[in-house]
């Protein structure tokens, strides 16, 4: 696959702003999604810490075909 380098790109005005706050405040929207992502990993994932490191186990994964 070839890459290609995007140089500086320039924003002004208000399109600066609304990229800035596209990256750096999220919308109460995308803060409860994440907020529920997170809770499922929670749900999903249990750590157990044991002598030589931690044990986890993950509801629903299949290691089966290593």
């Amino acid at each position: 696959m070839r890459s290609q380098l995007i140089g500086t790109i320039k924003l002004m005005g208000e399109d600066s702003v609304i990229f800035f706050n596209s990256l750096f405040r999220p919308t109460d929207e995308e803060i409860r999604r994440h907020d529920e992502l997170i809770k499922e990993i929670d749900n999903d994932i249990k750590i157990t810490d044991v002598q030589d490191g931690f044990k986890a186990e993950i509801d629903e994964l299949d290691l089966s075909l290593i």
